[in-house]
């Protein structure tokens, strides 16, 4: 059968075809979605107000796996569109946060990343490698990363738990470095966004994201096999414009806060989230 479409844009919850309504704030629980007969898709939109500008748009993998997320640009050889003609950088934007970003010379947008634990009722945001914090000079930076590979809990690892480790690691610096985006045999870019502290289990999700000239959409399958995307999504806006979605899970989430911005003679101006748009009976 072909599959329904939840559109949760800006988290409204509800059956939708052609529309995709939009509000401040809302949740839809994936596991409550995943006990329907069929597969649906379920699908959450930031948007932001039309603007005149030449801004980006690509789509992306997102998966979240052993407690860390991670995004794929997928590019075959054989891809007959055209080279992208905007650049992204991904960064450490504080000691907590991870930031994003995709841009063309007149329109930038962004999306920044923290990964949350829930201790004695709190969500307390997890840190950056030390290594990756932004006010650390080249020693601090060296000194950091050597105190990680002599670490005793290291040593006494299997060899199996030594090589995942080092792939994390080699992420890691590959995120830290210039540039910051590693390509896979010219087929694939992954960029890991990387914290410390990280839970033994969190929860398995893996979906489609698009960045589009107008809005983000996060799209996710329900009905696959084992405990894969069954989380919950919300919405709750800091402000007219950010829009800020939660991935959660028990006591494990990821927060994602999007905005957009153009250049302007007098410098970069935010671009509002999208109004409500108004929906027919």
């Amino acid at each position: 059968m072909k599959s329904a479409l939840i559109v949760a844009s800006l988290l409204v919850l509800g059956w939708c075809s052609q529309t995709q309504a939009q509000d401040p704030s809302g949740r839809i629980d994936l596991d409550v979605v995943s006990d329907a007969p069929n597969p649906r898709i379920v699908a959450v939109r930031v948007g932001f107000v039309e603007n005149e500008r030449d801004c980006p748009e690509q789509r992306f993998k997102l998966r979240i796996r052993k407690a860390a997320l991670t995004q794929f640009e997928v590019r075959m050889p054989t891809d007959p569109r055209p080279l992208p003609h905007w650049q992204a950088t991904a960064r450490t934007g504080d000691d907590e946060t991870q930031l994003y970003q995709i841009a063309t010379p007149t329109c930038r947008t962004e999306i920044t990343v923290r990964q949350q634990m829930r201790r004695d009722g709190a969500w307390i945001s997890l840190p950056v490698p030390n290594y990756m914090r932004p006010n650390l000079s080249l020693e601090e930076r060296a000194e950091f990363m050597r105190q990680s590979r002599e670490r005793p809990d290291r040593q006494a690892q299997t060899p199996e738990a030594r090589e995942l480790l080092d792939r994390s690691t080699a992420a890691d610096k590959a995120l830290a470095s210039a540039g910051s985006l590693r390509r896979i045999n010219g087929m694939v870019i992954v960029t890991p966004f990387a914290f410390e502290e990280r839970p033994q289990a969190c929860f398995e999700a893996i979906g489609d994201y698009q960045i589009e000239r107008t809005g983000v959409t996060f799209s996710f399958m329900t009905g696959l096999p084992g405990d894969l995307n069954r989380f919950t999504i919300e919405r709750a806006d800091p402000d007219p414009n950010r829009g800020r979605i939660f991935f959660t899970r028990g006591d494990c989430r990821f927060e994602l806060t999007i905005s957009q911005s153009v250049l302007q003679d007098s410098g970069r101006l935010a671009v509002p989230l999208a109004p409500t748009p108004t929906t027919k009976g």
